[in-house]
């Protein structure tokens, strides 16, 4: 936990907003942001210009809006980053991310268009969100327990640690005050 807290106080994420996540894989925590946690970290570099999101059916048409009921094949987020003549972009396949959760079946435009942009800004702003992961992303690669992907997700408890039983300690007699006689010079 102290890792933990050391990670949220050094890159400036609250967990009590859902920024960052911790939880318990296979008896070790792993930190996981959330999109939120992504665009602080890349806003607090003063340098992002704009994010853009373009969905793309099956047949490879594109569109900056999902209308269709049916899910997008393919999603593709751009970062901007200042100074930077082209934009930093990741392609999401929804096959690839997709999960068998409510929120992929109610809202699979919004999860998918979340892991491409996470994915394009870690490659904009790797100097701030290198080797920091979403839980879609750790899903995919089988890693992020199902409660991770939840709006609400729970941030694990720190474990409880009993400390050693102390010492009895022996209690001693108050001491006497000392009075002391200073002798001061006169005029």
């Amino acid at each position: 936990m102290a890792h933990f807290e050391h990670l949220c106080i050094s890159k400036g994420l609250d967990p009590l907003a859902k920024q960052i996540f911790c939880v318990a894989r296979g008896g070790k925590p792993t930190f996981m942001l959330s999109i939120d946690g992504f665009l602080n970290l890349a806003n607090s570099t003063g340098m992002l210009d704009g994010i853009d999101i373009e969905f793309f059916d099956a047949d490879g048409k594109g569109s900056e809006v999902w209308v269709s009921p049916k899910p997008p094949a393919d999603c593709v987020a751009r970062a901007y980053r200042k100074n930077c003549s082209r934009p930093f972009s990741a392609s999401c396949r929804f096959d690839a991310y997709a999960q068998n959760s409510p929120l992929w079946k109610k809202l699979p435009e919004v999860m998918l268009s979340k892991v491409a942009t996470t994915l394009a800004l870690r490659r904009g702003f790797s100097d701030v969100l290198s080797g920091l992961h979403s839980p879609e992303e750790m899903d995919q690669a089988g890693m992020a327990p199902a409660e991770a992907l939840t709006p609400s997700a729970p941030i694990a408890p720190a474990p409880v640690v009993t400390p050693p039983a102390e010492k009895p300690v022996k209690k001693m007699a108050p001491a006497e005050p000392i009075h002391e006689v200073i002798d001061r010079p006169t005029d």
